[in-house]
């Protein structure tokens, strides 16, 4: 149970102040504190994971908790920025730190997939992680990027359309790394598989906020800081877990690029279209009902 206690002291502390964030009647300080408490937490882990069971590769780690850190200070900005101001202004200094944040996890994820890396290309892991990316680039390009990129539909001025533009396409970057990496490896490693829980939780509240943001209704202390939250805790508990793994992650035996694959592939691929007229229709519907009323 010793081995344990890091593990079950970080959840449940990230679990009180979680409860916490959204059951206590909010002010600007309780929410700067508590949220950015369960950040905190999250870099904790990866540093004390490092610190105190010395991994043989150390360096991706490293820059986790370099990304995670540069995340949390982006966070501390913005609250304090929303705290100070009737408004919190787009781009700002915080968006600089929230954006620094992937090429530091990208980097650790490189790094890990070199570790990895066998000998010939695995195009078997690469096509797993190519249809899960396209499947989650689809979704993202319909219910954001589009809008971002078409200049009558946004207000915004380039610059601004570009930073959007920029955070989902970060996203599906490393998720996809993240992705690539734990189909290549044994399927018990769960460390790897937090991760990409982790990441997963990110685009999810990077989507939400996306779209309430370009309604102009997003506000802190809504559900959508529940998937960042989310985020912080699962990348922290990777840590903890990767530190604990008693069985170093192996790589799978040799997979063969099939035609189930490829088809799986395909099917991936075309659902970009299915899910613009889907979601095209159901806009436009939505639209039409809006003006006759």
């Amino acid at each position: 149970m010793r081995k344990y206690a890091a593990l079950i002291t970080y959840l449940s502390l990230c679990l009180g102040l979680a409860s916490a964030y959204f059951l206590i009647v909010p002010t600007p300080t309780t929410k700067l504190l508590l949220y950015n408490s369960v950040g905190l937490l999250s870099v904790g882990a990866v540093v004390f994971s490092l610190a105190r069971y010395r991994p043989a590769r150390r360096l991706p780690w490293i820059m986790f908790a370099a990304g995670l850190t540069s995340f949390l200070t982006a966070d501390v900005i913005y609250y304090v920025l929303e705290t100070n101001s009737p408004g919190v202004p787009f781009p700002s200094i915080a968006d600089a730190f929230y954006l620094l944040m992937y090429p530091l996890v990208g980097v650790g994820l490189g790094l890990k997939i070199r570790n990895r890396a066998q000998g010939d290309r695995d195009w078997a892991s690469l096509i797993d992680a190519g249809i899960f990316g396209i499947a989650v680039f689809s979704v993202l390009w319909v219910v954001v990027m589009d809008s971002y990129v078409d200049p009558t539909v946004s207000s915004q001025a380039l610059a601004e359309r570009a930073i959007s533009l920029a955070y989902p396409v970060a996203d599906i970057a490393v998720l996809f790394m993240a992705v690539r990496l734990a189909v290549s490896i044994n399927r018990r490693h769960s460390a790897l598989w937090l991760i990409v829980a982790s990441l997963s939780m990110l685009v999810m509240a990077d989507v939400q906020y996306g779209v309430l943001s370009a309604a102009d209704n997003f506000e802190t202390g809504s559900h959508v800081d529940a998937f960042w939250l989310a985020f912080y805790v699962l990348f922290g508990l990777a840590a903890l877990v990767q530190a604990l793994s008693d069985e170093p992650p192996q790589l799978l035996s040799h997979q063969r690029l099939t035609n189930g694959r490829l088809a799986l592939m395909f099917v991936a691929t075309v659902t970009v279209p299915i899910v613009d007229l889907v979601f095209g229709t159901a806009r436009d519907r939505v639209v039409t009902l809006s003006s006759a009323a």
